[in-house]
């Protein structure tokens, strides 16, 4: 990076913006299995995905909240 910093390649995040402008994270494994979504329906069940994580506690949207908003949503 330019700053000096270094990129953290062990968990890395993606910031995400809902319509609420409330930031969700998203870690990498997550983004992957986001995209394993057909494109066609990606962006209602992103929007559904950081919902649930918000109303779950979650700060950041990883595997385990993947799992859970999949059962909860019966996928």
């Amino acid at each position: 990076m330019a700053n000096g910093n270094t990129a953290n390649t062990d968990n890395p995040v993606q910031r995400v913006n809902t319509a609420a402008n409330t930031a969700v994270q998203w870690t990498a494994q997550a983004a992957v299995r986001l995209e394993n979504i057909p494109s066609f329906v990606r962006e209602t069940a992103k929007k559904g995905i950081e919902n649930f994580a918000l109303e779950n506690g979650y700060t950041q949207v990883n595997e385990k909240c993947l799992d859970e908003a999949k059962e909860h949503f019966n996928m």
